[in-house]
């Protein structure tokens, strides 16, 4: 048996680059970066994967992200091969998308945009848009339960 999935969530280090196969297919290609702890220098850093989504998942995430958009994204990691200009082997390991959820939007998009409620914008909370889709916003906050009869069951 062998798996090969890969979760990442984190924020897109530039606007998705877009391209068109020889064949029609719509592809964008964007870098996202992840955060892991090292232990030896004490401090967070960075980690970036290069992520590639096909068709509607690509006009879609062409359309709705940004720099500092927070994604996540699962899919299934690539490595393909190829010569370079002097003939060296390239070895490049690519994520390819098989779901993107929009989880927020960049600092600038949300200085940019006006709120206009609990249900106002765009992307809201943990709840964004799944393949590619439009991203649904969440309340601001859930009314708390004051007393326990207060429970539905």
């Amino acid at each position: 048996m062998s798996v090969n999935s890969v979760m990442l969530v984190g924020r897109l280090g530039a606007t998705p680059e877009t391209r068109t196969t020889t064949t029609g297919k719509s592809m964008c290609t964007f870098n996202v970066a992840t955060d892991r702890w090292d232990s030896t220098k004490s401090e967070k850093v960075a980690d970036w994967h290069r992520v590639v989504a096909w068709e509607k998942t690509a006009e879609n995430c062409v359309r709705y992200l940004t720099t500092g958009s927070q994604v996540a994204v699962e899919g299934r990691l690539c490595t393909r091969t190829y010569d370079d200009k002097e003939g060296r082997k390239v070895w490049k390991t690519e994520v390819i998308a098989q779901r993107v959820t929009f989880l927020g939007k960049s600092e600038r998009q949300r200085a940019d945009e006006p709120s206009d409620g609990a249900f106002g914008g765009r992307s809201g909370g943990r709840v964004g848009a799944m393949y590619g889709g439009r991203p649904s916003a969440m309340p601001a906050a859930a009314a708390p339960l004051t007393a326990m009869d207060d429970l539905p069951f």
